[in-house]
Parts: C-alpha cells; sequence; structure tokens
C-alpha cells in the first residue's frame, strides 16, 4: 500500500456514496481500497493485516449490504447471515484495525438503522 501521508482507506469505494466521495476528493487525497477486487475481505480480520504498513490515518468505511429486502429475509439465522457477518462482523474487524493502528474511523450508516427520530439533544450513542 501507498505510504503516501495524504492516503485515505475506503470501503464501499464502488457504492453509491463511495464513488461520489473519491471523484470529489481524488485531486486532494490519495484513496486507498478496501475491497475484494484486491484482496481484502472485511469479514477476514487477518486480510487487513498487511494495511498496518501504510501511512494512511484515516479510514471511510461504507462497505455494506444494503439489499434491506435480502437482510430482512435473512434475520431468523442471525450471525450465521451474510448481512450479519458483513455489516456487524466486518464492521467489527474495520474498528479493530482502526483502534490497533491508531487511524481515526469515518463510519456512514443509514436510516435502516438509525433513523433519525431520537429527540434533541438525545442523540444516539456508539452502543
Amino acid at each position: 500500500m501507498d505510504k503516501d501521508e495524504n492516503s485515505i482507506f475506503i470501503t464501499g469505494s464502488t457504492g453509491l456514496v463511495g464513488s461520489r466521495i473519491v471523484e470529489l476528493l481524488t485531486p486532494s487525497f490519495n484513496f486507498l481500497p478496501i475491497n475484494r477486487s484486491n484482496g481484502f475481505n472485511i469479514t477476514n480480520r487477518e486480510s487487513l493485516e498487511c494495511l498496518s504498513n501504510s501511512k494512511a490515518k484515516f479510514l471511510i468505511h461504507l462497505a455494506a449490504k444494503t439489499d434491506v429486502d435480502g437482510c430482512e429475509s435473512e434475520k431468523d439465522r442471525e450471525m450465521a447471515s451474510e448481512a450479519w457477518k458483513i455489516n456487524v462482523g466486518g464492521t467489527e474487524n474495520i474498528v479493530d484495525f482502526c483502534l490497533k493502528n491508531n487511524v481515526k474511523l469515518i463510519f456512514i450508516s443509514t436510516d435502516f438503522v438509525f433513523d433519525g427520530k431520537k429527540e434533541k439533544g438525545n442523540g444516539y450513542t456508539e452502543e
């Protein structure tokens, strides 16, 4: 991986939000995509280990199973579902990587997870 300090790790860089972020910020930043096509799998903690050598200080985490109906149909499978493995386990691996390597995490979710209806002043916490 690139040693450039203007580098930013990004998951989900080919999705709607990720591709737009890369398009708009590429002149100023070098994005280091973490995706299956370049050998990474966020559900496999070990596949992230080689990223530790990078000087990137930020990681934008956008990867997720986004098929809402598909996720709902897997609900009864709980931790064995693909949705759980990617959206929960994969995110946990990303968080652990960031903590271990002192990388700041920017995580964007959807209103299917957090609907924004909490009362003003009583925002959501990480828990």
